[in-house]
């Protein structure tokens, strides 16, 4: 009798999310792919141990465009990549994409959950990837001007989907907006501080006044990644739900509120430990005045 194969399930939900994003794009995934079947690794000089591993490595999955031309590359994180064996084989397959410029995506089971508008971050980084990509072609056609850029927080529709489709938190943004308007909280959008840290983290820190004296505080990370896909984008989407979960608990009454002047003092902790990327503020004057100064972070004024 022949084995049942034994399949991973985050990695076999990973390859789904990845195949219906790939075919709106007639593009291919394949999985369990070796460096050397897609990498020019003989005519590039490498450390020896880099061109072995090519020969007995594998990539979890590759995505090619419709020719079958590598995109971009997704690893599986799951627990064993802490071990340190597994994760200097991570270094190498990191190194070998930076080498040879191949985008390389490393996800959890975080990343399968359909949490953000009924959307998974996989899916989500995939479809920025392939709307950045048309996004350079429209550039390179002369189609739009190179100074618009691409954002994903800026794309109003994707055919028949106008409703921001990129931007996940535009639901709980509107959510902060109705509560505010009932007279539940005192700003109507939270402020957050994105950046990375001396380990190359990156980390997003948020908080939202409540009352003139407290408010709630959120925070939440994610690592460095080597992809096309602005990381700063992807933290404000989830600190935008962190810091929404954490005020829900509060108006429900299942948690208290802290003092604006404790929020304010881990707000500035957060900023020394980082190099900001990315800071807003979209709330009321009074916290917009006693967080923010001209020159950088704040000192608070009451």
């Amino acid at each position: 009798m022949l084995k049942k194969i034994l399949v991973n399930r985050c990695e076999e939900a990973s390859f789904r999310l990845l195949k219906k994003q790939a075919e709106d794009e007639q593009a291919h995934v394949f999985s369990k792919v070796t460096p050397k079947e897609i990498l020019p690794f003989e005519t590039t000089r490498l450390p020896k141990e880099l061109q072995d591993f090519c020969w007995r490595a594998h990539f979890d999955f590759v995505v090619t465009d419709s020719a079958f031309m590598p995109l971009f590359v997704v690893e599986f994180d799951g627990p064993s990549h802490h071990s340190e064996k597994q994760v200097c084989r991570d270094r190498k397959k990191d190194e070998l994409c930076r080498i040879f410029s191949l985008p390389i995506l490393r996800i959890n089971a975080r990343y399968l959950e359909p949490a953000y508008r009924g959307t998974d971050l996989l899916s989500w980084f995939a479809e920025c990837f392939f709307t950045n990509r048309a996004f350079t072609v429209a550039e390179e056609n002369g189609w739009i001007s190179p100074e618009d850029g691409f954002s994903p927080m800026s794309i109003i529709s994707i055919g028949d989907r106008n409703d921001w489709p990129l931007d996940l938190s535009h639901g709980v943004r509107d959510e902060f907006r109705k509560i505010y308007k009932e007279g539940q909280i005192f700003d109507e959008q939270p402020s957050f501080l994105i950046g990375r840290d001396s380990l190359g983290i990156y980390r997003a820190f948020a908080f939202i006044a409540v009352t003139k004296e407290t408010g709630v505080f959120a925070k939440t990370a994610m690592r460095a990644q080597q992809f096309e896909i602005n990381q700063a984008d992807a933290l404000e989407i989830l600190i935008c739900f962190e810091i929404f979960e954490a005020l829900k608990k509060v108006l429900n009454g299942t948690s208290k509120p802290e003092r604006l002047v404790s929020i304010m003092e881990k707000m500035e902790t957060a900023a020394r430990g980082i190099s900001p990327s990315r800071e807003a503020t979209m709330n009321s004057d009074w916290t917009t005045r006693s967080m923010f100064k001209k020159g950088g972070w704040p000192t608070l004024d009451f």
